[in-house]
């Protein structure tokens, strides 16, 4: 599998992950379903933004099974981050984070854009995922 996934995105980015490396926990995208899913993620909603708004950093992307069930992630068994459909991502300040939200509502084809907010309001980070079917359903937590 190629690591380049789009101009500015590269695999390594959604296998990235704290939680399996200190628990030594196999993160790798396992097939080309789920790397076309991570591409398509990437080509229709991380790179429009990138061009957009700048710098991304990717928190949470791919997630294998084992990693998803883990104490320290307790992902949905449902979650989309184990098809590679979906990224939660953050912005440099918070401004940033605001206008990005705006704009994947208005100009993206995007599936779920969940906005976690702090305790004081301020936005965390946000979950954005692309699938086959595009809900365009919007969440805060």
């Amino acid at each position: 599998m190629k690591q380049q996934l789009t101009e500015d995105f590269k695999l390594y980015e959604f296998e990235k992950s704290n939680v399996a490396k200190a628990y030594g926990i196999s993160n790798h995208v396992p097939n080309m379903a789920i790397y076309n899913n991570i591409k398509q993620l990437c080509t229709f909603i991380l790179q429009p933004l990138r061009e957009q708004f700048g710098i991304i950093k990717i928190n949470s992307g791919y997630r294998s099974t084992e990693l998803n069930k883990h104490k320290k992630i307790k992902g949905s068994e449902a979650s989309q981050h184990q098809l590679g459909e979906a990224a939660d991502i953050k912005f440099r300040n918070q401004e940033t984070f605001i206008n990005a939200i705006a704009y994947i509502k208005e100009h993206l084809a995007f599936d779920q854009l969940i906005v976690y907010k702090k305790k004081n309001g301020l936005v965390k980070f946000i979950h954005v995922s692309y699938s086959g079917k595009n809900r365009r359903q919007v969440m805060e937590k």
